[in-house]
């Protein structure tokens, strides 16, 4: 799948902890002629640097969802880029988890168990103005917001924003 106008770069700012996913998914990115990593960030201060310094079209963010502090770096991202469209990429397929990134304002949402087509085809589709949820949902994004009583039926606690500025 290519982006409709192949004359122009789009530049990504790639949002994980890890170093060894962002080298990846850096590779990744460097194969595809009009996509470019314009910057890399492993936490919240940094992401607000590469914001403020490179102004990237699209955002892929891990979330491992383990503290619940990724949650808080998409809303802080949309905070400051109110339509920088997000890709949420995470091992967890459960309708709770893509719902909760969803709310918190990612435009996509990858699972890790997809094959790797599916994120260059993900970024795409985001950067066209789509969505994209992974394949193994039923999650349907047209039903926001998705539910008032999400902690409840997902079973996950609801977490404060966490104020990074």
């Amino acid at each position: 799948m290519e982006n409709r106008n192949p004359e122009k770069s789009f530049k990504v700012m790639l949002v994980d902890n890890h170093d060894i996913a962002r080298q990846g998914l850096a590779k990744l990115i460097a194969q595809q002629k009009n996509l470019l990593v314009c910057a890399e960030a492993a936490g919240p201060e940094q992401v607000l640097q590469a914001l403020d310094e490179t102004c990237p079209d699209l955002a892929i963010v891990n979330i491992s969802l383990e503290t619940h502090r990724d949650i808080e770096i998409i809303k802080m991202i949309k905070a400051a880029c109110q339509y920088l469209p997000i890709l949420a990429l995470s091992i967890h397929d459960q309708p709770g988890y893509i719902i909760r990134a969803l709310e918190a304002g990612a435009t996509g949402y990858v699972a890790k168990q997809e094959p790797v087509g599916n994120i260059i085809a993900a970024v795409y589709r985001l950067l066209d103005g789509q969505t994209y949820l992974t394949e193994k949902t039923d999650v349907n994004p047209m039903k926001a917001p998705y539910s008032e009583n999400l902690e409840k039926i997902y079973e996950i606690k609801p977490q404060p924003f966490l104020d990074y500025t």
